[in-house]
């Protein structure tokens, strides 16, 4: 199957459903707010649908294809080159992260060395922004520090504080986790509405499929927040519809639900 037919199957799924997935790759998230399409590398799992669009299509081996589709763009990256999908965008590298371009108009994908300048100006970028936010925590430390953990957890406020509970199947524990809800930047950023949180991921997994059979199907295990797996059961790229989202699923599960942001 060329690289051509797939892509024509895959720019069509996408454009009739919400989410596609690209199993052991990520999933493009149509934002009907913004009007533009992300790519999140949270949800690698089969869902069967792209798998089901490719069977429908001709093809006997849809995970094959897959798989081929998927290797490509990874080759592709690794040679430092960008890989393009007309009339969706295109995938490159950034700081070793996979990252999407959305550019439905033409796809025409940037040349390297532009890539490699957008690059080196984000670095630049990131790193001035590091070393003034290291000056301010040290000038905060240095100042404004009270004398013990106790004393700086009395000072959290109840609004910047959340609860997550972690479900062991063998006995119930309840775990404070301390945080603010954070900034995000226009598109680059996915909301993630979590409803729990598991010290052991095979309990979060677990919970995962509890989510799915009681209709949350967007439910999925996010990266570790230090020793703790989140779990989301909805995803946005826009904070207001995240916030709608939170506030309906609020009371559904053991805690109200929380917003955590990342790329």
């Amino acid at each position: 199957m060329s690289n051509n037919n797939f892509e024509k199957i895959l720019r069509e799924t996408v454009t009739e459903n919400r989410r596609v997935i690209i199993p052991d790759l990520g999933a493009f998230i149509s934002d009907s707010v913004e009007n533009t399409i992300v790519f999140s590398t949270l949800l690698k799992y089969n869902d069967g649908l792209l798998a089901g669009k490719l069977r429908a299509s001709g093809i006997d081996n849809p995970e094959l294809a897959t798989g081929k589709f998927v290797s490509g763009i990874v080759n592709t990256l690794e040679r430092g080159e960008v890989f393009n999908i007309k009339g969706l965008g295109y995938f490159y590298r950034e700081e070793e992260n996979l990252q999407f371009k959305f550019d439905r108009t033409n796809g025409e994908k940037e040349s390297s060395e532009n890539v490699k300048k957008s690059l080196n100006k984000k670095l630049a970028i990131a790193f001035f922004i590091s070393a003034t936010i290291f000056m301010l925590m040290f000038f905060m430390y240095r100042f404004f520090m009270p004398a013990s953990n106790a004393d700086a957890l009395a000072n959290i406020q109840p609004d910047n504080r959340f609860t997550v509970i972690d479900k062991t199947y063998e006995n119930d524990s309840l775990t404070v986790f301390y945080g603010t809800e954070p900034a995000l930047t226009a598109g680059k950023q996915t909301c993630c509405v979590v409803a729990a949180c598991f010290e052991k991921k095979i309990n979060a997994e677990k919970f995962v499929v509890q989510c799915i059979n009681e209709g949350y199907t967007d439910a999925a295990v996010l990266p570790p927040i230090g020793n703790l797996f989140p779990v989301a059961v909805a995803f946005s790229t826009s904070y207001s519809e995240a916030m709608k989202l939170k506030k309906e699923y609020d009371g559904k599960f053991s805690e109200n639900t929380w917003i955590y942001a990342t790329k």
